[in-house]
């Protein structure tokens, strides 16, 4: 389930994007989690829009295992 999620989150900034402010205040209030992700997503452009997720949960893994 995890795996499908996250390819998704590559996608999400373009269809937040298209779908305007109302969809994005609602991405925040109902899944943060992925909202951020989608945030931290946008830094990797030059992946694959499937591969972006999984990068962006992993510099989240490290930034918080640093500020642990």
């Amino acid at each position: 389930m995890v795996g499908p999620l996250l390819r998704a989150v590559g996608h999400l900034p373009a269809v937040v994007q298209f779908a305007g402010g109302q969809v994005e205040r609602d991405i925040w209030l109902a899944a943060t989690p992925l909202a951020v992700l989608g945030r931290i997503s946008r830094l990797f452009r030059w992946l694959l829009k499937d591969r972006r997720g999984p990068a962006a949960a992993a510099l989240t893994v490290v930034i918080v295992g640093v500020a642990l």
